[in-house]
């Protein structure tokens, strides 16, 4: 997977006279707008939702069809963090859902762990072992490979652009936030459902914006904040901007006050996960722009001044009006309070299919033929609520290796990101450590609208080092 160097700090795959000193229109940037538009208003649930997501896949074949190209003809950064570790991690998370979906000859699919149930089936059928996938839910593992379109056309769209194209995404996806947040006040205005609920399933006693599960909200609003503190340091700033900061501190203030508004909303949102995370998301906030272009400790207080005003001002907003609700979710009376209490449960359903797991998509068969009588009951558990546990389950020792690897490239690319001068670099590794902390108690990536966001987040991370000045 070798690859040619590319211009730092353009897009690869242009229209003719993109190059030139014309302002033609650059059709990734485009499409990659259009992608995150479309995943941020419509791929906010991890189910139930077949024509929405497919209009998201569908917003994705272009850009992924010139993301491939690209690939194909060596037109990505040669100097991406981990040396092509990014493409060989690509191909192992595709390849692991095609290969659970190759027909198997029952000599080979009988002696693999974990088809006992299959076994037994056919026996009582009388039927003979036909030729079968690996997987046990295939057609789930279908649409979890049709699911990794949109957020892999991302990623190879942002690694492609410049710097100043990859801030004006950064405002796109600030700015569906906050069309969340605006969803949200009539969600509150209407509690326990209505028009203003994009989802069935939603939790309608909160504040989800376009999501269904209000974790996932919390997620987008927390993961959000590096990018907001980073939003005000552009990347190049322009030559009547330089040396004065009146040009640019509207960028600095208005980041600082989508931080201040998404922090008092994780009041109404009323998740746990996102209580507790915020304050390292602020942290993280703060430490992108004190390692920002500041030139001495003056400087840096100045930049930082925006966003400590603003968690000022939400934390003093929460602790008078809000703190009683924050409180009561934090009840040990809550049924639901220790999603833990079924990881043991998932660790011996994915034992029996060890090493290689029981088919990506195929948690929810396999978790309701191992979950004990005591609880039965008219809620269900369709996700693991630990992420790294289901892909343990669904795709075995391969899935976590890929896991693995995926790991020590973030270490690299971070690496990378924090000694550049790049602050929304930073930001961006900031906020996929966020998400994947969040995916501990929860599976907030099994939605597109965060699956994108991380993968434009990699992005960033493994954009030329041009870009990263």
């Amino acid at each position: 997977m070798s690859v040619r160097p590319m211009r730092q700090g353009r897009s690869a795959d242009r229209e003719p006279g993109a190059a030139s000193g014309t302002r033609a229109v650059d059709p990734v940037f485009l499409l990659a707008a259009a992608l995150a538009m479309a995943a941020g208003l419509l791929g906010g649930a991890s189910r139930e939702n077949p024509l929405r997501l497919a209009v998201v896949e569908l917003t994705a074949v272009p850009l992924l069809a010139m993301g491939l190209r690209a690939v194909v003809r060596g037109r990505l950064p040669d100097d991406r963090p981990g040396r092509q570790l990014d493409l060989w991690i690509i191909a192992a998370a595709v390849g692991i859902p095609l290969l659970q979906l190759a027909p198997v000859p029952p000599e080979i699919w009988t002696r693999l762990p974990g088809q006992a149930a299959r076994l037994t089936a056919l026996r009582v059928l009388g039927r003979q072992p036909p030729w079968l996938p690996m997987s046990l839910a295939p057609a789930a593992t279908f649409r979890a490979i049709l699911a990794l379109t949109p957020p892999l056309a991302m990623y190879l769209a942002i690694v492609r652009l410049s710097a100043d194209q990859t801030h004006r995404l950064s405002w796109l996806w600030l700015g569906l936030a906050a069309l969340g947040l605006m969803l949200g006040v009539g969600q509150m205005v209407e509690p326990g459902g209505g028009p203003a609920y994009l989802y069935a399933t939603a939790s309608v006693d909160s504040l989800v914006g376009v999501f269904a599960n209000r974790n996932h909200e919390a997620a987008f609003l927390v993961c959000l904040a590096p990018v907001a503190a980073a939003i005000g340091l552009p990347p190049r700033p322009k030559r009547s901007e330089r040396g004065n900061g009146s040009r640019t501190s509207w960028r600095r203030w208005l980041g600082a006050l989508f931080i201040a508004v998404a922090f008092v909303a994780l009041s109404a949102v009323r998740s746990r996960a996102g209580v507790l995370l915020a304050g390292p998301a602020l942290a993280a906030a703060l430490l992108v722009i004190w390692r920002g272009r500041g030139r001495g400790e003056a400087d840096r207080w100045r930049q930082a001044l925006p966003v400590a005003a603003a968690a000022a001002v939400a934390v003093a907003a929460v602790a008078l009006f809000a703190l009683t609700p924050i409180l009561a979710r934090f009840d040990t009376g809550g049924s639901d309070l220790n999603r833990g209490q079924f990881w043991p449960i998932v660790m011996d359903a994915a034992q029996p299919f060890e090493p290689l797991g029981a088919g990506v998509g195929a948690f929810d068969r396999v978790f309701a033929a191992v979950e004990p009588l005591t609880l039965v009951g008219p809620r269900y558990l369709n996700h693991a609520h630990n992420d790294f546990l289901e892909i343990w389950l669904e795709a075995g020792w391969p899935g976590l290796a890929v896991v693995g690897a995926f790991l020590v490239w973030l270490v690299l690319a971070n690496l990378r990101a924090w000694r550049s001068r790049s602050a929304l670099a930073r930001a961006a590794g900031a906020s996929v450590v966020l998400l994947l902390v969040f995916s501990v108690p929860d599976y907030p990536l099994r939605t597109e609208t965060l699956a994108v966001f991380l993968a434009f987040c990699c992005g960033v991370l493994a954009a030329p080092t041009g870009s990263l000045a």
